[in-house]
């Protein structure tokens, strides 16, 4: 028997924000600069907030542009001398914790109907995956506090593969962990440009969801199905793979 997979993008897609003015920005680097502090950190607050936005909105230019993950190690072996801090593994290990440490109280929540979709799919013998540019060392943290870790057969991070979608080779990494063709898959997202464009080049179908009319796709290359509710896939998925 033929497997068939359904891979899903987890932020916006799968989960949204509680409290969606949240910002979780700036506890994470007052989180970071509290333990610093206490390391030999000596730069005031407002300095290592500079130094630190300048090292990671380069990173993130460099990411956006060749579709390579971001290394957190990477960005802190440059940020701790800049403060005053030796950059060994441990205090960057401490440093990676530090910033998640606002958000071990899930800030998450599922779409109402997410848990019954992803149900009904297994029932339906369907395969399921999770694809997502996202930092594994707070990704998976939020998924067991979301208690959907089990329904998925392949969780697949770009922190962990060293590439983010829409480059092929995060697609292909969980193809390759399913076992499963491209032909017999189909990604489901919610961001035109990394989860559709992306999943169509190595042939994956592709489903956009379009909770707002801003997500709804803009360009040349169209999803093969656009949907508002994931509930809707149940209903139409048997049509795409």
């Amino acid at each position: 028997m033929v497997k068939r997979a359904v891979l899903f993008d987890l932020y916006g897609t799968l989960v949204r924000k509680k409290r969606i003015e949240e910002d979780l920005l700036e506890p994470a680097l007052q989180s970071v600069y509290h333990f610093l502090r206490d390391t030999g950190c000596d730069v005031d607050f407002e300095s290592f907030r500079i130094i630190d936005e300048e090292v990671f909105t380069r990173l993130l230019n460099m990411r956006e542009s060749d579709l390579q993950e971001i290394d957190l190690h990477t960005a802190y072996t440059e940020i701790l001398p800049k403060v005053g801090v030796p950059a060994s593994n441990d205090i960057i290990n401490e440093c990676i914790l530090a910033f998640g440490k606002p958000t071990e109280e899930c800030v998450w929540e599922l779409w109402p109907e997410v848990d019954y979709v992803l149900k009904v799919l297994r029932e339906r013998s369907y395969v399921l995956a999770i694809v997502s540019n996202a930092q594994a060392v707070y990704a998976r943290r939020d998924l067991s506090q979301l208690f959907i870790s089990h329904l998925f057969d392949v969780i697949v991070f770009s922190s962990e593969v060293g590439w983010v979608k829409p480059h092929k080779a995060i697609f292909q990494t969980a193809l390759e962990k399913l076992k499963v063709d491209a032909s017999e898959a189909v990604m489901v997202g919610d961001t035109f440009e990394e989860d559709i464009i992306g999943a169509k080049k190595i042939g994956l179908k592709t489903v956009l969801v379009a909770r707002t009319e801003k997500q709804q796709p803009r360009l040349n290359t169209r999803p093969d199905l656009t949907i508002s509710n994931l509930q809707e896939l149940i209903g139409k998925l048997d049509d795409l793979i």
